[in-house]
């Protein structure tokens, strides 16, 4: 059947709708107004990449032989080094160890073009500088450092930096490798160790919900580093991250990382750490990162056998389905419930009853998993057990994964304005509009307390305080200082923000089992407003800080 928009009636009139343009340039005259054109007329139709502007910005010559050979002997090797799709990506973070600041995508050709023309540099010499830091980030994308004394050693850690997502440190690994490759390298190799336990850390607890903290963590190092403000040591490195200036791109202490070490962890940053931690106190990895999986001890999938194990069954021969249920969830993705194994070893291990699984577990290369079966503590795998290992592992963790020096400087602290900006600021400022905005972090004595948002400021306020001063706190519930305008409830007092009686809140939060009940139903200008009266009674308002977002 003739396809209808082939006909030559449509394409005869689908032609006549083309306009050809010829814009005469003679570059010769002025090159500035002939790039000028150029981006004008990207901006008319489909968008070129950043990358293509650049070539265009760097090759432009009064000499057709010089522009070919800028092109010929940089801009295609370039290409080659990295590969065509990656030109852009490379041009974004080259950009960054240039300016060391943060650089949103649809400006980095602008930001490039300003900061290149103002700094005066011939743009042969630019094409040369980009070139050499493209065989670094050739590395950083692929592992193929190919140093035959540290290639192994160096590629094991550029590994580890991907299967951490760790591309917003690209910058970073690049002025690492210029600066220490051909100079230092043995200090080289400390530092991204020290960087793979810090990404391990921070992966794990996830101080911040997203990669802008991160970012702001790193721009921050590089513009020091680029103002000599500290050397590129060991040293001055970990100082400058122990130093962070937000809670949400601090690097995790032990008690944040054993913390979630025992609660959850997510499976890819599980396996790089257990095989980290093989590493550090075995020295041999007897399988590369790639082909190491996790089991889950206890199944993913609980069979019947395994429900009854867990918690036997009841007078009337039923499994109580709840129990099962409590246990799985609190213990199924917990550092002490996994363990790294070779895939082959996986596929047998799936759902087997535990002395099976057992046996099979003699087996595995990895030391961190084989000694389970070794040990008296593991000879069954039930609540009791787990725990057990789920304290080992994350104890161990904390030895093996470096962690920070202790802080020696304050987070940078806002005053209150008129205008919101993210940061860190006094839970008593009542001032700067917040509303829309995330609170992610209360900060009391250097101690750091993560929050999901409004709803949970005062709970866990009122958690901290109770700590502190239980009766102090009971107090001001029995006595109802803490209330509302309304009463609704005709109990011959005002409606409560802290109750012991759950029925005369909207929805709460339980401070821990201290049987006191928070509302959470409140904007953030209440929870904010509420908060204040709290700490004001114990007169600690002015210690607290709330970092939000």
């Amino acid at each position: 059947m003739e396809d209808e928009t082939l006909k030559p009636d449509n394409i005869y009139r689908t032609i006549q709708k083309l306009d050809v343009v010829d814009v005469n340039l003679d570059i010769k005259d002025d090159l500035e107004s002939v790039q000028t054109v150029f981006e004008k007329i990207n901006s008319t139709g489909k968008k070129l990449e950043p990358s293509d502007l650049i070539r265009n910005f760097l090759l432009l010559s009064n000499n057709i032989e010089e522009q070919q050979e800028l092109y010929d002997n940089y801009w295609v090797k370039l290409e080659e080094t990295l590969g065509s799709n990656n030109v852009t990506r490379f041009s974004r973070d080259y950009l960054i160890t240039k300016i060391f600041d943060d650089v949103q995508s649809d400006k980095v050709y602008l930001v490039f073009k300003n900061h290149f023309i103002n700094s005066g540099i011939k743009h042969i010499e630019i094409l040369k500088d980009m070139q050499r830091y493209a065989e670094y980030y050739s590395w950083m994308l692929n592992a193929t450092c190919s140093d035959n004394d540290n290639k192994d050693e160096i590629n094991g850690y550029i590994k580890f930096f991907n299967l951490l997502k760790t591309d917003d440190l690209y910058p970073l690994y690049m002025i690492l490798f210029e600066r220490l490759y051909n100079n230092d390298r043995k200090e080289l190799k400390k530092i991204l160790n020290l960087l793979c336990d810090f990404m391990l850390r921070y992966r794990i607890v996830s101080p911040s919900g997203g990669g802008g903290a991160l970012r702001t963590a790193i721009h921050t190092l590089l513009d020091k580093i680029s103002n000599n403000n500290i050397n590129i040591t060991y040293d001055d490195i970990l100082f400058e991250l122990s130093n962070s200036s937000t809670p949400t791109n601090r690097f995790p202490n032990d008690e944040d990382f054993k913390q979630t070490l025992k609660n959850a962890v997510n499976i890819t940053y599980a396996r790089a750490l257990l095989y980290k931690m093989e590493q550090v106190e075995t020295k041999n990895i007897p399988v590369p990162i790639d082909k190491v999986t996790i089991e889950h001890l206890m199944p993913q999938t609980l069979s019947n056998w395994w429900k009854n194990y867990l918690v036997g069954k009841d007078e009337n021969g039923k499994i109580d389905e709840e129990k099962v249920n409590q246990i799985y969830n609190k213990y199924i993705n917990c550092i002490g419930n996994l363990a790294p194994i070779s895939r082959p070893y996986n596929s047998k291990n799936s759902n087997n009853q535990w002395k099976s699984k057992l046996n099979l577990l003699k087996e595995i290369q990895f030391s961190i998993t084989s000694e389970i079966s070794n040990n008296i503590n593991y000879q069954e795998w039930k609540q009791e057990n787990i725990e057990i290992r789920n304290e080992d592992i994350s104890e161990r963790a904390c030895k093996d994964i470096t962690g920070p020096l202790p802080r020696t400087r304050e987070y940078e602290s806002r005053v209150a304005t008129a205008d919101f900006e993210p940061g860190l600021y006094d839970l008593g400022d009542l001032t700067t509009p917040m509303s829309g905005q995330t609170p992610t972090t209360i900060i009391y004595k250097d101690n750091n307390y993560e929050i999901s948002g409004w709803y949970e400021l005062v709970a866990k306020v009122c958690e901290i305080l109770y700590s502190i001063d239980p009766d102090k706190l009971k107090e001001i519930v029995i006595q109802n200082k803490i209330h509302k305008s309304t009463s609704k409830h005709n109990i011959g007092i005002k409606d409560p923000i802290l109750s012991y009686k759950k029925e005369f809140l909207i929805s709460t939060l339980q401070i821990k089992d201290t049987g006191i009940y928070v509302e959470t139903t409140l904007s953030s200008n209440r929870a904010r407003y509420y908060t204040k009266q709290i700490l004001d009674l114990f007169e600690l308002t002015d210690e607290f800080q709330l970092y939000v977002c």
